[in-house]
């Protein structure tokens, strides 16, 4: 049996000197080659069959005769087409004794020499290393002929395909993959998937084959018989061993040399590594170094491969030392010790350590014997570790919170350091990454999603729960930030007394006490706890209120997270879940329920409520999940502004889905005051707001109108993003609702905005598109008039009253006139738009009864127009270059200009009006037709005139007139 530590010229007797020079091959130093490979393939065989059990071990030994022979008896067969046939392969004893077990009535009866269409099998991998496991899978190299067709390379994939199935009946993972030495040569690669590093890895995959590559059956590789020092010259080699005779070229398996190794793969492949580090760190660390010392040495380092065949070719074939990870510790080693960098050399080691997975502390005879164990104690032995470190190493699942974080911190400063290395070294040569930017884009985002730190992030510690941290005993204290007069949250380990002014780093700090809880809970530090002790400032956080929130995380965030698709890393990151908590530890009520103030008023809405008008929505965490599997809380505790910016950032997070459908939003309070409804009112804002601006209906240029206390905030879209304006008061909204419009924009309110005041309510719940809607309500001698114009800008305005037919007739006369020139008036040189023919309605506002809801009455307009009853007022307005405005005003035929009459305008025209009326009677006057000149549209923000610019004049005139007239 071959074990580890002895010499293996015992297996052999030597025909030439033992180490071979450069110089040419002949027919001894071929056969002794071929001798060396042998003797350290069936010593890594061995190890493999030793470590499996003997239905896996039968399956390494049926494997060759599988692709040898195809019958339908036997496991793998698919097709009577398929190729078949491995090169010089001829079954043993053993292997047809294997055969008949799984076939008995099958007979072997040999085949056709001629037909080989599988020149190899390889084992490749950590397979017969000290990193193996029996939890490792086999990945099997099938090389075929070159020159099979497509059709036949299809079948063989489907036999390959049926092998690995069957060979799961057996607790064996296999991958086999189909493998064209003349395409691999030429650069053939597939895309980067989770098994596959796609096109950033060529040479350090051939690199890699060939120093762990175990022959099962068929062909050498070329490469094998090609002195080390020659692989500059490879080609040439090979010609002139196949020109000897030595090696039928035809009949052997060529991927190629390895000097040509280009400088863009250690960055491609140091990628591919940090890509599979996310899963499996320790192991991907390890390779991370190799790239930056081939990196380091580029262009003169040896490959771990070319080093590999070196020792074959010097005769230096001890198993252990020819270990492909040894092999690996050992240049890694090197590398460190002349760097200086002993600290990254100890973190390195305990990779390689965990990488074994062999803990030395636990005695037990490991299947295939001990040579494994041996020689991991011989390594650690070399290290200088003493008992103790092993036993901490080996209790991993035992380590406390502080240690997962710091042992998690460290890898991921190694992976940052060695991509920084890598990429650096890109710039410097200027070199391309080998890589295709889909890959380039699709790694960067999911690098992204696993290692950086983001603000509410929460970082996974112990992302595959390889420690557990359930029992870990924690405490969370508010304290003083040491920064300003703010305060933070804090998770520490066991410490139920903490000084609030010099207190210990905390294991994580944030300014909510849900971003922490969140925190502990994705550790694992709550699954083992119904409660945690939280020692809060101001006591606002109850037991209820702390083992209710925990309660809802294991509803809405059942561990582990699902695994996401690779697809999701083709698009930026989207939320996929999101839950809302109002008011973590914070009690909005304790003045006023003391006070019993909460009772005296009506106004039962969270945000506007008691007769105090007080908000009660206080501070607001969303977490947030996204198909990238990233966590994030984000706080909101701006005070009156809370509700607005958490409004925001919801709503741009829910643009991100383009269309696509919205996760259902979760909304939890436990506070001590009102908690229930509170979270209603919030859940029903939420969704009222999203179907605002998503729903089926939805206009992207809509205004949302939301009250809190006695303010309003009016929320819109710019630029693919949610802003929203603060507005103190009623009038203030009035104004900023009779704003210019870009397009048509609805005004929705929201369901408690302006219920105090029913009339502007009712009208602004009434504004319709593509019509123009004239509100009025009659008061005794003055009426209030609301426009909602074609854009859907707002317009009101006080105005004396006369009778309604007069003040309906020459509004419905203005707005035709109005409508008449949007349809002529055009600045020179632009299209004119298609006809406008607006649809003119005219409501009135009714109180109603006692026991009566206000409504809406409408008013037939008269379609004739008449002018009879009308004096014809005209008013031009324009604007000098000053800026500075004048107005023309003509009644029927007189004219009255502000730049002949300044001052006294308005006087002129009240005394003209009043001298063509019987009786000099003082009813309001209305101007009937309205224009403008150019400089005034020039200066509007969309360059065109709507319909409340028409009004906005118009009520300044007429007031200024009315105005005059009553003082005369």
């Amino acid at each position: 049996m071959i074990c580890s530590g002895v010499s293996y010229t015992q297996y052999m007797e030597p025909v030439i000197s033992q180490i071979i020079t450069p110089g040419g091959l002949n027919q001894k130093t071929t056969n002794e080659l071929k001798k060396r490979y042998q003797i350290v393939n069936k010593g890594r065989l061995k190890r493999i069959e030793n470590s499996l059990q003997m239905q896996q071990r039968q399956f390494l030994d049926l494997l060759p005769f599988l692709f040898h022979i195809n019958h339908y008896l036997l496991p793998g067969w698919v097709d009577d087409d398929v190729p078949l046939g491995v090169h010089r392969y001829q079954p043993d004893k053993t292997v047809l004794a294997a055969v008949s077990n799984i076939a008995r009535s099958y007979n072997y009866s040999g085949m056709n020499p001629l037909r080989r269409d599988i020149l190899s099998l390889f084992l490749m991998g950590s397979t017969g290393t000290i990193a193996q496991s029996s939890a490792s899978d086999l990945d099997v190299w099938c090389c075929y002929r070159p020159d099979l067709p497509a059709e036949a390379v299809y079948l063989l994939q489907q036999k390959a395909t049926a092998i690995s199935k069957w060979a799961e009946s057996l607790s064996l993972e296999v991958h086999i993959f189909l493998m064209d030495a003349h395409k691999f040569k030429g650069g053939v690669s597939s895309a980067m998937s989770e098994e596959d590093s796609g096109s950033s890895q060529h040479f350090l995959l051939l690199d890699e084959f060939y120093r762990t590559g175990v022959l099962l059956a068929g062909a050498i590789p070329m490469w094998w018989l090609v002195h080390p020092q020659e692989e500059g010259n490879y080609s040439h080699e090979v010609k002139a061993i196949a020109k000897t005779g030595l090696l039928n070229y035809d009949e052997s398996l060529d991927f190629g040399g390895m000097a040509d190794l280009p400088p863009g793969e250690f960055v491609g492949a140091g990628l591919w590594q940090l890509y599979k580090g996310i899963e499996s760190p320790y192991k991907s660390v390890l390779k991370l170094l190799a790239m930056e010392i081939y990196a380091d040495g580029y262009p003169d380092g040896l490959l771990l491969s070319v080093d590999y065949k070196q020792a074959i070719f010097d005769f230096k074939i001890d198993l252990d030392e020819l270990d492909p990870y040894v092999m690996l510790y050992r240049r890694i080693e090197k590398y460190l010790k002349n760097k200086g960098q002993i600290r990254r050399l100890e973190l390195i080691r305990k990779c390689f350590y965990f990488k074994v997975n062999l803990p030395l502390t636990r005695r037990g005879r490991a299947k295939g014997g001990n040579w494994r164990r041996e020689l991991l104690e011989q390594l650690v032995k070399e290290w200088g570790w003493q008992h103790s470190d092993l036993e901490h190493l080996d209790n991993r699942t035992g380590w406390s919170v502080d240690q997962v974080v710091k042992e998690r911190r460290e890898l991921i400063a190694e992976l940052t350091h060695c991509y920084r290395y890598l990429t650096q070294f890109a710039r410097r040569l200027r070199t391309d990454l080998k890589m295709r930017q889909d890959e380039l884009l699709m790694l960067g985002r999911k690098l992204s999603a696993a290692f950086d730190r983001k603000a509410g992030k929460i970082e996974m510690v112990n992302p595959h729960a390889i420690t557990d941290l359930r029992y870990e005993k924690i405490t969370i204290h508010q304290l003083a930030s040491r920064q300003g007069d703010d305060m933070l949250w804090g998770v520490f380990r066991n410490l139920l007394q903490v000084d609030p002014l010099n207190y210990p780093t905390p294991l994580k700090h944030a300014n909510g006490l849900l971003e922490v809880l969140i925190w502990c809970y994705f550790n694992g530090m709550l699954d083992a706890h119904s409660n945690v002790p939280v020692f809060q400032a101001d006591n606002g956080l109850s037991d209820y209120e702390l083992k209710e929130i925990v309660t809802s995380m294991r509803h809405e965030f059942p561990k582990p997270l699902p695994s996401i698709p690779q697809d999701n890393f083709h698009s930026g990151a989207v939320p996929t879940k999101l839950a809302l908590y109002v008011n973590v530890g914070a009690d909005p009520l304790p003045y006023l329920s003391a006070r019993g103030l909460q009772k005296i008023s009506s106004r039962n809405d969270a945000l506007d409520f008691s007769a105090l008008r007080e908000n009660l929505i206080l501070t607001l965490d969303l977490v947030v999940v996204n198909s990238w599997n990233e966590v994030l809380v984000n706080r909101f505790d701006s005070g009156s502004d809370t509700m607005v910016q958490c409004l925001q950032f919801y709503l741009n997070q829910l643009a991100k889905l383009k269309g696509k459908s919205h996760p259902e939003l979760a909304v939890y309070c436990f506070c001590a005051s009102r908690p229930a409804a509170i979270a209603n009112r919030v859940k029903e804002l939420f969704e009222d707001i999203s179907q605002c601006y998503f729903g089926e209906h939805s206009q992207s240029k809509t205004r949302y109108v939301l009250a809190i206390e006695s303010s309003f905030y009016v929320f819109q879209l710019h630029n693919k993003l949610l802003s929203a304006v603060t507005l103190a008061d009623e009038e203030a909204l009035i104004k900023h609702l009779s704003i210019e419009q870009a397009e048509y924009s609805p005004i929705v309110l929201d369901r408690y905005a302006l219920t105090d005041k029913p009339e502007l309510r009712l009208i602004l719940l009434n504004a319709s598109s593509n019509h123009i809607r004239v509100f009025f309500r009659k008061l005794k001698e003055t009426a209030n008039v609301y426009i909602v114009d074609e854009l859907g800008s707002f317009f009101s305005f006080k105005t004396p009253f006369h009778t309604q037919q007069t003040l309906i007739s020459s509004l419905q006369r203005f707005l035709r006139l109005v409508e008449y020139c949007q349809n002529t008036d055009f600045p020179q040189g632009e299209p004119t738009s298609p006809s406008i023919n607006r649809s003119l309605q005219f409501f009135e506002f009714m109180v109603g009864g006692p026991k009566e809801k206000p409504y809406l009455k409408p008013h037939k307009l008269d379609s004739t127009l008449s002018v009879a009853n009308f004096h014809n007022a005209i008013a031009i307005v324009t604007r000098n270059d000053k800026g500075k405005l004048s107005f023309n005003i003509q009644i029927d035929d007189q004219e009255f200009d502000s730049l002949t009459e300044g001052d006294k305008l308005y006087t002129k025209v009240a005394e003209y009006l009043l001298g063509l009326r019987k009786g000099r009677e003082k009813y309001p006057c209305y101007i009937t037709e309205l224009h403008f000149g150019d400089d005034i549209r020039n200066r509007l923000p969309y360059g065109r005139l709507q319909t409340l610019h028409y009004f906005q004049y118009k009520h300044l005139i007429e007031k200024s007139i009315n105005n005059a007239m009553k003082a005369l």
